[in-house]
């Protein structure tokens, strides 16, 4: 069984990876939303400068729905500051700025529905008709290749350049900008955040916490007279429901964010696996019967059961990086792939009114593992035992 997504979350497992060259700067000077060539100021039609002078009706603090295309997103306004509500024609949008950022959300009918033609249009116009902007490159990944994704139904692209600000001072900035179609609209949401290079990581877990909240409406859906488009999945056969998965045999559940894509699901008498990765780590959810044992030991059993040749990697102190707490045993190990120091975590608990253990793993780079351990606790978080 397998289940694949193309999320506007999957960019998640991206961020950590990013090469920054440009030098530190404490300012940040995060270009506003420019809308270009045919559709901004000056080429709106009568009908779009009556949709302007249109007196828009105040929205509740942290919220945002657009007036045009119906989508709607939540903010934390502890983090983010409403700069501006944007209606201009057949474009809508909101602007939030942080202590560090400028992060812009907007639909615009101009690439139709195509997310590539969208990013590389939107590349184009920052990269060489903004006169404020110069040095203009793709950001690269630890391999050395453009931090760039492509799909029917997300494209993405991170960018170093360099903002001169009214003053004359140029600052370095890293850009993120994605592209991904309205479902039953012809036009794309636009997402641009713009902060500084020691803060995008930072910067970008805080943008997709909105992002988080993305809803399309149904009249978005149902505006062309055909059946809702799921733009997130691909659905072949999945114990997935939404985001959350139901063990078909013990009964618990967890959370799945979109960031993460089913690789594998299985079920084979008493065991069953879900198997998702987000380009960085592997995560395994194991339940099985074939352990019978005490907490402590579950987790020498999944360690055995790995294959991996398995050492357990030293805590603060110098000792084994392992322990018990509560329902749950974990231990942190350490394993070399293709010459590449790995990091291998278990954490075990029974599940109640079974004889069988729930098993989760995170499989990882060991440098990416601080990282991308936040991503893992997410899944760890939402299960739910069976009562």
């Amino acid at each position: 069984m397998q289940r694949i997504r193309d999320s506007i979350l999957i960019r998640i497992c991206i961020a950590a990876l990013v090469t920054l060259s440009l030098a530190s700067t404490s300012a940040v000077m995060a270009q506003p939303l420019q809308i270009a060539q045919d559709s901004g100021p000056g080429n709106t039609t009568d009908e779009d400068a009556e949709d302007r002078q249109q007196e828009n009706t105040p929205q509740p603090e942290g919220t945002y729905t657009g007036p045009v295309y119906g989508y709607s997103l939540e903010y934390n306004p502890d983090v983010w500051t409403l700069d501006a509500e944007i209606q201009e024609g057949r474009v809508d949008g909101v602007r939030l700025v942080s202590d560090n950022s400028t992060y812009t959300i907007w639909a615009w009918d101009a690439y139709g529905n195509d997310p590539l033609a969208c990013l590389d249009g939107e590349v184009e116009y920052y990269s060489s008709e903004l006169d404020a902007i110069s040095d203009w490159e793709p950001a690269l990944d630890a391999n050395g290749d453009d931090l760039r994704y492509e799909s029917e139904n997300l494209a993405w692209g991170v960018y170093n350049l360099n903002f001169t600000t009214n003053s004359g001072a140029t600052v370095p900035l890293v850009d993120y900008i994605s592209c991904e179609p309205i479902p039953g609209q012809d036009a794309v949401l636009i997402v641009l955040l713009s902060t500084s290079p020691e803060t995008y990581n930072a910067e970008l877990d805080l943008a997709l916490d909105v992002l988080d909240t993305l809803q399309f409406s149904d009249a978005a859906n149902s505006s062309t007279g055909e059946e809702p488009v799921d733009t997130t999945s691909v659905e072949i056969d999945t114990n997935l429901a939404g985001s959350v998965y139901t063990s078909p045999i013990y009964g618990f559940t967890a959370e799945i964010p979109l960031e993460w894509q089913i690789l594998d699901e299985s079920t084979d008498g008493g065991d069953e696996r879900l198997v998702v990765g987000n380009g960085t780590s592997i995560v395994t959810l194991w339940a099985t019967d074939q352990y019978a044992g005490d907490l402590a030991g579950c987790v020498d059993f999944a360690a055995q059961s790995s294959g991996l040749d398995l050492v357990l990697d030293s805590d603060a102190s110098g000792g084994d990086f392992r322990g018990v707490y509560r329902n749950e045993a974990f231990g942190n190990f350490v394993y070399e792939q293709d010459g590449v120091q790995m990091m291998y975590f278990i954490n075990c608990q029974a599940i109640p009114g079974t004889d069988g253990f729930l098993i989760l793993t995170q499989d990882v780079e060991y440098d990416q593992f601080t990282n991308e351990r936040r991503f893992r606790t997410d899944i760890e978080n939402s299960i739910v035992m069976p009562e």
